[in-house]
């Protein structure tokens, strides 16, 4: 279903739970948590919708969906956020060291923890074995972050493409933003590629500095977020911000504001497409370079990781004008969880497999292995796009096109956002979309399996992103399934009716 936009809550409505990127959000709606699961429970015996009244989308979204405070509302609002903001930067300094310095070996680490704390016992045993987690990234390493991030600033704003519409936020503001990701992308594979020929850097940069970047990575997303904490209560760009009334740390957690734009950029755009996503495989492309140079060679797992990756991202950016209309861009907030892990969280987790494969020379594997490999990705990868391509075809030319060789089977839903407006939407249940209602999850978990399997074959801290991702994914599809179920009210029941399955059809 096409994704929805946040709900605001009445005043006796309980937020419910949900898990992203690892951090736990919180959001209202208005309906009681009662008729919430009602909605959700035993969706193939609802009947189809009898009445074509709109749901409201009422007010402004203060907090995210698909959290129940009723079960630990101390916990949920205060102790999960507060433990998130202060450990997750550590935790991927922690995974970094693991790799860098114990060959990805957990024990080595915890055998040198071990003998800190007898030659130094006590806490500042615990501080010093701490600390010794965190590198520390020199100038030049910041002066490379920022070097690349404004690159990707100038080509957003200089290369031509069009202009693309979001949806339509609660308040009632219509977001755009360049259509320019591909070209974009590409262009920059060139530079780069120029910047190593001409000397300007070691290609291997990257990889011989990744635990001082990751920690660089961080300590910039933190000022961000500070930065993007105080202008959405003082200068928001929408009505969508303000403090979400569960104290600073969580507003600093879950952001202050939707759609926060600076000087005219969008800051969602830029973060989480132009520099996270672009930044991903060609960190990726340093660590098969690094291999190069230390090997003299690319081992074929590898090769076939990285390329598998630069082609999830090539997708990636065919879609953007889908991805703007999705739960990162239209629900959730611009605050630590979604800008730091975009800055930090992703080329410090999403690239940890390929780093794992160099840093530990793991990642080998035969031409015969290799090809399989490959073809098992591109086959994930394809069916991943075809999905999101039906879907943004369907919507966009209102169901005028063929799914499959045939007319798409749609439920036409309409909502009404705070201002007044009723707006249209397309549910789509026939082609990918009836088999299950996430059915492309399966495709991305596939794909992610596919290029992290050189390194899992051989250490298992590289099953940290597939797991992640999983866990993700399966956490996603339920704070979507609340929030349409919010949002389009019997429309969502009917559908859920036609497609009874939410990811894996005949399991969940």
């Amino acid at each position: 279903a096409k994704a929805a936009s946040v709900l605001t809550p009445h005043t006796h409505t309980p937020p419910p739970l949900h898990l992203h990127s690892s951090l736990f959000f919180i959001h209202r709606f208005p309906m009681s948590k009662t008729s919430t699961n009602a909605r959700l429970r035993n969706t193939r015996s609802a009947s189809p919708a009898k009445s074509a009244a709109a749901p409201e989308v009422a007010g402004v979204p203060v907090v995210p969906s698909s959290w129940n405070p009723l079960l630990a509302p101390f916990f949920r609002m205060h102790v999960v956020p507060t433990t998130l903001v202060f450990a997750s930067p550590f935790f991927l300094s922690f995974l970094a060291h693991i790799v860098a310095v114990n060959k990805g070996e957990i024990s080595r680490w915890l055998a040198g923890a071990s003998d800190t704390l007898a030659t130094n016992p006590g806490l500042s045993g615990i501080a010093s074995s701490a600390l010794d987690i965190v590198a520390i990234p020199s100038s030049s390493v910041f002066a490379g972050i920022a070097i690349f991030s404004f690159v990707q600033l100038a080509l957003m704003h200089l290369i031509p493409g069009g202009e693309m519409l979001g949806s339509v936020a609660p308040g009632g503001y219509a977001p755009s933003y360049q259509n320019n990701g591909v070209s974009c992308y590409l262009i920059s594979w060139v530079l780069g590629a120029l910047a190593v020929q001409q000397g300007w850097i070691r290609g291997d940069e990257p990889f011989t500095h990744f635990p001082a970047l990751v920690v660089a990575a961080s300590l910039i997303a933190i000022v961000v977020c500070a930065v993007l904490y105080v202008k959405g209560l003082v200068a928001p760009t929408t009505s969508d911000a303000g403090t979400n009334g569960y104290g600073p740390i969580f507003d600093f957690f879950w952001g202050t504001e939707l759609h926060p734009r600076v000087f005219g950029v969008a800051i969602k755009q830029w973060v989480n497409c132009r520099i996270s996503m672009t930044s991903w495989p060609m960190l990726c492309a340093s660590y098969a370079i690094g291999q190069y140079y230390r090997l003299g060679y690319v081992t074929p797992g590898l090769f076939v990781s990285v390329l598998l990756q630069a082609l999830y991202i090539l997708k990636f950016f065919l879609w953007e004008s889908g991805y703007v209309r999705s739960m990162d861009i239209q629900h959730d907030r611009a605050g630590f969880y979604i800008i730091w892990g975009c800055l930090a969280w992703v080329p410090g987790t999403y690239t940890f497999a390929s780093y794992v494969a160099v840093a530990t020379d793991s990642g080998d594997m035969s031409l015969g292995a290799a090809a399989t490999l490959l073809l098992v990705g591109l086959i994930a990868i394809y069916l991943n796009w075809d999905a999101d391509d039906q879907r943004q075809r369907v919507t966009s030319t209102g169901a005028k096109c063929l799914v499959w060789g045939k007319p798409p089977q749609v439920i036409r839903a309409s909502y009404t956002t705070s201002d007044g407006k009723v707006h249209h939407s397309i549910l789509l249940h026939s082609g990918w979309w009836g088999i299950s209602r996430h059915f492309h999850y399966i495709a991305e978990i596939t794909a992610a399996v596919a290029w992290c399997l050189p390194a899992m074959l051989h250490y298992p801290i590289a099953w940290f992103y597939p797991v992640f991702l999983t866990i993700l994914l399966v956490d996603r599809a339920y704070r979507d399934e609340i929030r349409c179920a919010a949002k389009y009210g019997k429309y969502w029941e009917q559908y859920c009716s036609l497609v009874p399955y939410r990811i894996v059809p005949y399991v969940y």
